[in-house]
């Protein structure tokens, strides 16, 4: 979810207040605020889990196994450069930059 970091704070807020997560801060950077899932939390989430497995099934029922894994590596492709510019950003300039397609290497 790419947001900007007031809706974030607010939805963090909410979810808070009803007992679904908890805030810390992190010591070595003073800005950086860590979120954990409180066990309310993660009781919801785990009522989730079979509800959104199933809603998933139905939306991918037209794609054969190797379409779905061809759909998998690329969603894993596109997470592994989100996660690496998220990181690259957090010790330098703060902007996301990601690169285009070529870069996610997947089998059609």
């Amino acid at each position: 979810m790419i947001s900007p970091d007031p809706d974030i704070t607010r939805l963090l807020d909410r979810m808070e207040k009803r007992g679904l997560t908890s805030r810390s801060g992190d010591s070595k950077e003073g800005r950086a605020i860590f979120t954990r899932t409180t066990e309310d939390g993660r009781a919801i989430l785990e009522k989730l889990d079979k509800p959104v497995q199933e809603f998933h099934r139905k939306r991918l029922a037209h794609l054969d196994r190797n379409r779905i894994r061809s759909l998998i590596q690329w969603l894993e492709a596109a997470r592994s450069r989100i996660r690496f510019f998220m990181s690259y950003n957090r010790y330098h300039d703060n902007s996301l930059n990601i690169g285009g397609p070529r870069e996610c290497q997947a089998t059609h």
